[in-house]
Order: structure tokens, then C-alpha cells, then sequence
């Protein structure tokens, strides 16, 4: 069995939902998660998530003692475009892995075993291309591919320099994908994961065309159900429940509710937006009880938020 560790550096308050994340975690016994911190909140942590005391100021000190130009990063949200650097930045941490990758808090894992094979990993220097979940091969030369020319560039260090996020760790205008394929290493892509799309305060999945265009599925109205580390998106299509089971569900820009009974079990509802102890199971008959929508307030504040970001930006108040 290939031993896999995934690296997350966050500093500051963790999401509401952190110690379901870690309960998510705990089922994934192949996976070890390395997280570099500064949080002092205390949380149960599985024996299979380890956590690295370090400061903002202490992460941006190790990241320049690995690179032989100076580099200022601003603020937290930055450290995204150094994720497929990880494998080079920390490597005296993860030299007992065969893979290593990164991903984000804001998610719910799946069994990740099960869509993640060993045919997949015997076969691919890279899975997945979105900063929410990617893994590398751990070879010295796969874990320096980030440096590699890109049509006479160095994209890293376009990347690394740039104030704002450039967004190096995913997509394909100028990220570790591009270097990847140009170079024609091969890349395994369907993620079967459940991104959320931010801008609708109801459940609508995002899946990419191509990896480059983003798809909106407007017409299923679901509910996710995670049972002992399965993840399960069910809804009704022609009269039948339908199930579908993902690898992970992500969260992003979501500020999600704990209900504190679904702290204390091992079936957990997770509609908008809340997280809520399932105790029976789900069935046709009883699906659109246990779906009953919340009132929130996710796209309003969303919008506002975008607004006077957009602002700012028109007034030269960013980078």
C-alpha cells in the first residue's frame, strides 16, 4: 500500500466545521495529513493528522531559504500559489511517502482509496488539477517540476514574485498543470469530487469541461449524506432516489452551521448550510423531510463581499 501525505499550511482561525474535517480524515487510514499552523485551538486529532507549530512569519522565512530570490508574501492567501512547491519546501518532512499533495480545509473527505487506486498511482506522476486536492509522485525530479521552463519562462518565479495570487496550484493559464503537460507527464484528471459553486446559496455541483471551462449544474436539488467515511449526494430524478458517492465535498466560501449533536456521530447530513446528525437512513419516502432547506444568507453576503473587493480594486486601493 503506498504511503500518501497530504500538506496544508493555514494560519489563523480554523472553519466552524474543522472537527468534522478531521473526523473525515480519521476513515482515510492510508492518508497522513501534515498541517503547518499557528492555531492553538485544541481539536481531537486522529493519529493519522499531524500537526507542525509555525508562525506566518516563520512559513515565509523557510519558503525564502529555498529559493535564491527574495520573496515578500503579503498575506495568507498567497501561500496558494506555493502549494506545488510543498513537495520541494518541505521535503526533509515527507521523505517516507511515496506521494505526497496538498489540499484545503474547507472540505469533507469521501473514501478517497476508492477513487484514488493503486492502478492510479502506479500509473501517474500527478493526480487531480484543482488546489483543493492534487498529488505528486514524491521523486526529486517531479518535486522540482514546478521549476521547469515553460516556452522560455519561469513561471514559478512569475508566480512566486506577483503580490496577488496568481493562482500557480490550479487551472491552466500559466499553472503546474501547463508545466505537466508540456513536458508530457502524464496526469490523472477525474476527480469525482463535489465542488460547490460559491455563488448560489442552494447546493449546485461544478464540474469542468475539459478542465478549463466550468460547467454549473443547475437542475439536481440534493442533499449530501456522509455515513463512516462514505459521501453520498442523493436526489430524485424521475420518481427514484438516486445516489451518487463523491471523494470529497468542498466548501469554499461557505460559513457552514454545526449542529453539536453531529459532532457526536458518524452520520452527518450536510445541506445548505449546515451540518446535521442524520439517524435514520435516507429513502424515497422521507427524502424531502430530511432535505427541508435553511434560510442563509451565503449569496448576499457573497455578493457584497465581491463588490467591495471590485471597489477597492478600481480605486488602486490593491496590487
Amino acid at each position: 500500500m503506498k504511503k500518501i501525505v497530504l500538506i496544508i499550511s493555514y494560519f489563523g482561525k480554523f472553519p466552524s466545521y474543522f472537527s468534522l474535517f478531521l473526523k473525515s480524515c480519521k476513515y482515510n487510514k492510508q492518508y497522513t495529513w501534515l498541517i503547518y499552523t499557528d492555531n492553538e485551538e485544541e481539536y481531537l486529532y486522529p493519529e493519522n493528522v499531524l500537526l507542525k507549530k509555525l508562525s506566518f512569519r516563520n512559513m515565509t522565512d523557510k519558503i525564502n531559504k529555498k529559493f535564491d530570490f527574495p520573496i515578500e508574501i503579503r498575506n495568507v492567501h498567497k501561500l496558494c500559489d506555493f502549494k506545488p512547491a510543498y513537495g520541494y519546501i518541505f521535503e526533509e518532512d515527507i521523505q517516507e511517502y511515496d506521494f505526497w499533495g496538498f489540499c484545503d480545509l474547507d472540505v469533507i473527505w469521501g473514501d478517497l482509496s476508492k477513487f484514488i487506486t493503486d492502478d492510479i498511482l502506479n500509473n501517474y506522476e500527478k493526480i487531480y488539477t484543482l488546489g483543493h486536492l492534487t498529488l505528486f509522485k514524491n521523486t526529486i525530479e517531479n518535486n522540482r517540476r514546478f521549476m521547469n521552463d515553460y516556452h522560455g519562462e519561469k513561471l514559478y518565479k512569475k508566480a512566486f514574485l506577483k503580490h496577488n495570487e496568481w493562482v500557480f496550484d490550479e487551472g491552466y493559464k500559466g499553472s503546474i498543470n501547463n508545466l505537466f503537460e508540456t513536458y508530457n507527464v502524464p496526469i490523472y484528471k477525474d476527480s469525482k469530487c463535489a465542488d460547490i459553486y460559491t455563488k448560489s446559496s442552494n447546493f449546485k455541483l461544478v464540474t469542468w469541461y475539459n478542465n478549463t471551462e466550468k460547467v454549473v449544474d443547475k437542475n439536481k436539488k440534493g442533499l449530501f449524506w456522509w455515513n463512516k467515511g462514505i459521501l453520498l449526494y442523493m436526489y430524485i430524478e424521475k420518481g427514484k432516489l438516486i445516489e451518487e458517492e463523491y471523494t470529497y465535498i468542498h466548501l469554499q466560501k461557505r460559513k457552514m452551521k454545526v449542529k453539536e449533536i453531529a459532532l457526536k456521530t458518524e452520520s452527518i447530513k450536510i445541506v445548505p448550510n449546515v451540518f446535521e446528525a442524520q439517524t435514520d437512513d435516507v429513502s424515497l419516502k422521507n427524502f424531502n423531510k430530511i432535505k427541508k432547506k435553511y434560510f442563509n444568507l451565503h449569496y448576499f453576503v457573497l455578493r457584497s463581499k465581491n463588490l467591495k473587493y471590485k471597489i477597492k480594486f478600481r480605486l488602486g486601493m490593491m496590487d
